[in-house]
């Protein structure tokens, strides 16, 4: 005769077993997407401006250059302020585009 309790418990192990590895995997993604929505999102807000409040993620351009906040602050980018990083560098000026392409 089958043991009906006995085979539950069987059963059950059997699922817990299983089960516990995917948990384990899930709850990791869970933490991942959390830190990815916790992020701060990038935003452009124009050129710097003095006295404004830059938040972490603000993106201005100053002297040519993309500047990103990595923590909120009221300093200009580049006079040794810690709180910007300097995203993408003034490129050279251009020539006079006397020799320029022109479209036909």
């Amino acid at each position: 005769m089958i043991d009906v309790d006995r085979l539950e418990h069987i059963i059950l192990a059997a699922a817990r077993a299983a089960a516990d590895p995917l948990r384990e995997r899930l709850e990791a993604v869970e933490a991942r997407l959390l830190q990815v929505e916790n992020r701060p999102e990038l935003r452009y807000v124009g050129v710097w401006e003095s006295g404004r409040q830059y938040g972490t993620g603000n993106c201005c351009t100053d002297h040519g250059c993309l500047w990103i906040a990595m923590s909120p602050t009221s300093d200009r980018p580049g006079e040794g302020a810690t709180a910007w990083r300097l995203g993408a560098k003034r490129g050279r000026d251009g020539r006079d585009g006397r020799n320029a392409p022109t479209e036909t």
